[in-house]
Order: C-alpha cells, then sequence, then structure tokens
C-alpha cells in the first residue's frame, strides 16, 4: 500500500491579475474607410495590476 508523504515544500505561486479596460471613441482616421462613416468604440488596456493570493 501507498502512503503518500509530501518530501519537499515548495513556495505558493498562486496568483490573481486584473486587468481594468476602457471603451474609446476612435477617431476616423484610426479606423478603416470602409467603417469610418458608423462610430467605432476601441478597447485599451488601462493598466495591468497583479495581486498575490492570499491563500
Amino acid at each position: 500500500m501507498m502512503n503518500p508523504v509530501p518530501t519537499a515544500y515548495s513556495k505558493d505561486t498562486i496568483q490573481t491579475v486584473f486587468y481594468p479596460w476602457a471603451t474609446q471613441l476612435l477617431y476616423s482616421d484610426e479606423v478603416p474607410e470602409e467603417e469610418s462613416y458608423y462610430p467605432v468604440w476601441g478597447l485599451s488596456e488601462m493598466q495591468q495590476a497583479g495581486v498575490k493570493a492570499l491563500i
């Protein structure tokens, strides 16, 4: 019969990462010509904040 016993311990590497996003109206020169007649919203990343898990 097998008896599982931990032989080595390592530091926990679990992390949580938050990605806040923002939308913004794009200017007509940033949009392909066939889509420039309509309002086009772009998605942009504002920041990245890493938070370690409290486990």
